[in-house]
């Protein structure tokens, strides 16, 4: 018997999106179109403050609409005001072992978004019977939103992501989050074990559903340098963090043009971070003749693709310490068929093997990287065999047109 959908609405709760939307831009945007689709209604709840003046996405489907009423309350932007919670039993409940500060300011959030909720449910027409909730990070709303079991009749689901499976501020609400909500969706099979084993008892609501990408740029491939042309170009895509190990990258690619000096490398870095002005001043101390860095910024998902499509791009390299999900920035250089570097970690572990990429120790060593790779700069044949394979890894596992349709037809009738 045919499933029937039981929902006429949806609320999506996110941090920022759709404002602000370098990074979560390119998590939640490919879902936006099938979700307007089988939902008459769908409503985004951004909750991060910082976002309330800036501007919002363009292209939102027709049915979509963006709900303020969180980033402009009064409780979101005052944490003084939200102290009043602290007198609550409720909270001290949810705090019994753990009465750090980020937990205590974590559960104040929570428990006043759980209390302004039900009063712009009333004002915006939403009925608790046919409204699936649906935060994109396992945080804060879901939190909220188990709070909120205990007196209404709420529907919610949540996927969890790398932040989601590290953060771990009131564990006590995260459980309760956990009893309540219908389903969890990890972004790994990694993600999905650490949870499984944190909540054995919910273990029946946890399921891996892969974010992929949209290739933007439909039938166009990278292009690449060939041998003759002494140069190799290698993109990362990331935040400059400890955990993406963005200066390793660099160390790395600077021991590849002393192992080949006849070889210009050069490195397209995309991203940002407070420690920016440390890195390039490593840079320039460690300049060579034939290695050329070149710093992006921060771009926007568009941008980035666009990179694939304007320059020759050889490899991509992430060597980050841990990854709970299948990082994005991956899935689009397989899109456009270009291999990757990756450490044996987390998500990246499972998408990156021999037919598509060089997947590194999770702790590897400058020597590591160099032997590895230059077996596939002095074989044309290898590069040619690893960028089909890098396509068709994202066209039969990663294409985000098919991942975000089936899983919107699955939560739409659950």
């Amino acid at each position: 018997m045919k499933s029937v959908q039981k929902y006429t609405s949806i609320v999506l709760i996110t941090d920022s999106y759709p404002f602000r939307c370098e990074t979560e831009g390119a998590f939640v945007a490919p879902e936006l179109a099938f979700l307007s689709n089988a939902f008459k209604r769908v409503v985004i709840v951004p909750v991060n403050p910082k976002v309330s003046s800036s501007d919002i996405a363009s292209d939102l489907p027709e049915n979509v609409e963006v709900a303020r009423w969180w980033i402009n309350h009064p409780d979101c932007n005052n944490a003084v005001r939200r102290m009043r919670y602290l007198l609550s039993p409720y909270a001290w409940r949810m705090l019994r072992g753990d009465y750090s500060r980020l937990s205590c300011t974590f559960v104040m959030a929570c428990m006043a978004f759980a209390a302004a909720l039900p009063q712009w449910m009333r004002k915006s027409s939403l009925d608790w019977g046919s409204t699936l909730f649906y935060t994109f990070w396992f945080d804060m709303g879901a939190c909220a939103l188990g709070m909120l079991s205990d007196k209404y009749p709420v529907r919610f689901i949540s996927r969890a992501h790398g932040y989601d499976i590290l953060s771990v501020r009131s564990m006590r609400l995260r459980r309760k989050a956990m009893m309540h909500l219908m389903q969890l969706y990890t972004a790994s099979e990694s993600g999905n074990n650490t949870f499984r084993e944190r909540y054995p008892e919910e273990s029946s609501k946890i399921a891996t559903r892969l974010l992929g990408c949209v290739k933007q740029t439909c039938g166009v491939m990278a292009s690449r340098h060939v041998k003759s042309d002494k140069k190799l170009t290698f993109l990362s895509v990331a935040q400059l963090s400890a955990r993406k190990r963005i200066g390793m990258t660099f160390d790395f690619l600077h021991a590849l043009a002393v192992a080949r000096p006849d070889t210009l490398i050069e490195w397209i870095y995309v991203g940002d971070g407070v420690d920016m002005p440390l890195l390039k001043e490593k840079v320039v101390s460690q300049q060579r003749e034939n290695m050329c860095v070149r710093f992006m910024g921060s771009m926007d998902n568009s941008a980035v693709q666009r990179l694939y499509v304007d320059y020759p791009i050889d490899w991509t390299i992430l060597l980050s310490r841990y990854e709970g999900g299948h990082p994005i920035a991956a899935c689009e250089s397989l899109a456009y068929g270009v291999p990757v570097v990756a450490t044996q970690v987390g998500g990246l572990s499972e998408m990156i093997d021999d037919d598509c990429g060089l997947l590194l120790s999770a702790n590897p060593t400058e020597e590591e990287f160099v032997r590895g790779i230059i077996p596939y700069l002095d074989s044309e044949y290898r590069t040619e065999r690893l960028r089909r394979g890098a396509y068709e890894k994202w066209r039969n596992s990663y294409d985000a047109s098919v991942l975000r349709a089936s899983f919107v037809d699955e939560i739409s009738k659950l």
